[in-house]
């Protein structure tokens, strides 16, 4: 047991003591390292959630522009027909979104009477199509009996 000094009367008074025996003033109680180290990384957490809403509320209703993007349709008048051994897929795609579009694939699924994928094909173009333009394509593909019905999608562009 330690002694130290009491800060009234200035007896010996024991470091585990609530209170001077002399003159009865409270002793003052040192905080050890572990509730200090509690006390720091409390009030490090408090800041940083402090700090987290008033950045949260700083960009409230601020909307990050997004980058010009192409996007292409597949335009009404798609015609389907068949020539001797071939089938023609023909239409066009239109750039509706605010890029160019400098590469695109457009795919034809040929389907039987029961609306099933028998086959596909494709074809793709590296011709810049402009925002609000619009290119034509042509698939050619072997016929077949089962081919009854055409699907067509646009399914990449860079």
């Amino acid at each position: 047991m330690a002694l130290t000094k009491c800060k009234e009367c200035q007896s010996e008074v024991s470091t585990e003591a609530k209170q001077c025996p002399k003159c009865g003033a409270p002793t003052k109680k040192r905080i050890g390292w572990l509730p200090m180290i509690g006390l720091v990384f409390l009030a490090f957490f408090c800041l940083a959630v402090f700090s987290s809403i008033l950045s949260k509320t700083s960009r409230q209703g601020f909307v990050a522009p997004s980058s010009p993007a192409p996007k292409l349709v597949i335009q009404k008048g798609l015609s389907w027909t068949v020539d001797g051994n071939y089938t023609y897929v023909r239409g066009s795609v239109k750039n509706t979104g605010d890029a160019p579009a400098r590469y695109f694939k457009v795919t034809v699924e040929y389907k039987n009477g029961k609306g099933e994928v028998v086959d596909t094909d494709y074809t793709n173009s590296t011709e810049t199509v402009m925002p609000n333009a619009a290119k034509k394509f042509e698939v050619m593909h072997r016929n077949a009996p089962e081919f009854k019905t055409v699907s067509t999608f646009v399914d990449e562009v860079h």
